[in-house]
């Protein structure tokens, strides 16, 4: 017969593919919500309770997106942890699935991004996690090591840039929720959604490589 036929493992992937493309759709459709907003705990005193981290150039989002998974690779190895340490580990994490994984196009490169500041978030607290991990006798030897290569790769950067989100502050106790989105919307159910599709998209990365 003409009609070409399909492994089982090629229908998989196909399904995986519709399954994902469904779940992005949902996702990034836009909805009412209009700038970036925080999911963070309430205070009487409207103050964050959470840990500081410092904001990052625009220009070093690429590099610590590199070293980004070797830096959580490393926190989660670690036996003896303390809790700025776990803080900042929850963070990124959480902050990393609200912001799809990373792999949203432009949201490193353009400013104008809705993920562009989520992406701040949770590269910035990937790299205060790192320079934490600097002081942790444990974790001291292959946190040096890790963060020489990163200043390296980051002092090869050839233009220092700025963005709007470069000024931002982050907070462990404020996610911060991409704009115009259902998971913006929705809250937690946004963020049921992001979980629901998580193994599909990882499922297809490991597919495409």
């Amino acid at each position: 017969m003409g009609t070409a036929s399909l492994s089982r493992a090629d229908v998989r992937v196909r399904a995986r593919s519709v399954v994902v493309a469904v779940g992005l759709l949902a996702f990034v459709w836009p909805s009412d919500a209009g700038a970036h907003s925080s999911s963070s705990k309430s205070h009487e005193d409207g103050l964050p309770r959470g840990v500081e981290i410092p904001s990052i150039a625009h220009s070093d989002m690429e590099v610590l997106s590199r070293y980004r998974p070797e830096i959580i690779a490393l926190a989660e190895r670690q036996v003896k942890t303390d809790d700025r340490m776990r803080r900042l580990l929850n963070f990124s994490k959480i902050q990393y699935t609200y912001c799809l994984w990373g792999i949203v196009p432009g949201a490193l490169r353009d400013e104008e991004n809705n993920f562009n500041t989520c992406s701040h978030a949770y590269l910035a607290s990937a790299w205060a996690l790192l320079q934490h991990m600097e002081t942790m006798p444990m974790a001291r030897g292959e946190a040096v090591e890790l963060k020489r290569s990163v200043d390296a790769a980051l002092s090869s950067v050839p233009v220092f840039s700025l963005c709007a989100s470069s000024a931002d502050i982050f907070y462990t106790d404020q996610v911060i929720v991409p704009p115009g989105t259902y998971a913006a919307a929705g809250g937690l159910s946004g963020l049921l959604l992001l979980m629901g599709v998580a193994p599909f998209v990882w499922a297809n990365r490991r597919n495409v490589r």
